[in-house]
């Protein structure tokens, strides 16, 4: 069976991305005991991955490198602010040192109180500049792997948008 729409996919992947040096450096990889499951087709996985995999079957290997467009997007300059320092507090007005460090990714909230994370880039006396891009925006991803099976969903799974059982959610 080929990998295409409403197809639930197990796969092993390696993610690489290049660093500073422009060496690639894996950032990410399936466990050896545990394949990433997944629905095809579903906007589960980044455009980029699912248009390279598909058609794909059982025991296929993979090797192909995503765009920054079909990926994670550019790096949106809007989306690097700065913060007063003071938001990084504890209840007795004292800073979160533990917390202020460049490289940190903090979890706050928006505006509209929605949960997001954003990545300290730099500290001042009086403010945290805070990158909220995802942190793999405007970067080139080269993913290796291979296809452990897929299979068709259940009408379940295609109800909930995503895989139930071994490897997926249980509710």
């Amino acid at each position: 069976m080929q990998i295409s729409q409403d197809k639930v996919v197990s796969l092993h992947y390696q993610l690489q991305v290049k660093d500073e040096n422009n060496q690639l450096q894996s950032i990410d990889a399936s466990a050896p005991d545990k394949p990433l499951v997944f629905l095809f087709g579903h906007g589960n996985l980044i455009v980029g991955f699912e248009k390279n995999i598909i058609d794909k079957k059982a025991n296929d290997s993979f090797e192909f490198t995503v765009s920054h467009e079909e990926g994670y997007g550019s790096i949106e300059e809007n989306q690097i602010v700065n913060l007063d320092i003071n938001i990084f507090q504890d209840q007795d007005g004292k800073l979160l040192e533990d917390v202020l460090k460049i490289g940190n990714i903090v979890p706050m909230n928006n505006d509209q109180g929605h949960r997001i994370q954003g990545t300290i880039k730099g500290i001042t006396s009086s403010e945290v500049i805070m990158d909220f891009n995802h942190p793999l925006a405007g970067k080139e991803l080269k993913f290796s792997g291979n296809i452990v099976s897929v299979r068709e969903a259940s009408a379940d799974e295609l109800a909930h948008g995503h895989v139930h059982g071994d490897g997926g959610i249980h509710h």
